[in-house]
């Protein structure tokens, strides 16, 4: 069973590594950098696993980055829900209201 704490860091996880992925793979989402939030957070385990020596920042470079991220994001649970705020197309998105209901035809 998942608790509530672990299905609240895989979705904190995903949204900060879709982040990172938007603004360049520069290891600029989290301070401190993605090393130590992947040692840190328990939801991160089994793609911090998946790193080369000299982890995130140091072992890899930009198009590395890149490729690792989106490996680890389509690693995460789909129970991880993907934030409001990053889909697309709705009317809206970041507001935190929900979405219009769509008219009936």
């Amino acid at each position: 069973m998942v608790t509530t704490t672990h299905a609240s860091d895989e979705s904190r996880l995903r949204r900060i590594l879709e982040h990172e992925a938007r603004t360049g793979c520069r290891d600029a989402a989290v301070i401190g950098g993605l090393d130590n939030l992947l040692r840190a957070l328990p939801a991160a385990a089994a793609i911090a696993a998946s790193l080369p020596q000299g982890g995130y920042r140091e072992g890899l470079d930009a198009a590395g980055r890149e490729h690792w991220l989106r490996q680890a994001i389509a690693a995460l649970p789909d129970r991880a829900p993907v934030p409001r705020r990053l889909v697309r197309g709705s009317r809206n998105a970041g507001t935190g209201d929900p979405p219009a209901a769509a008219p009936l035809a």
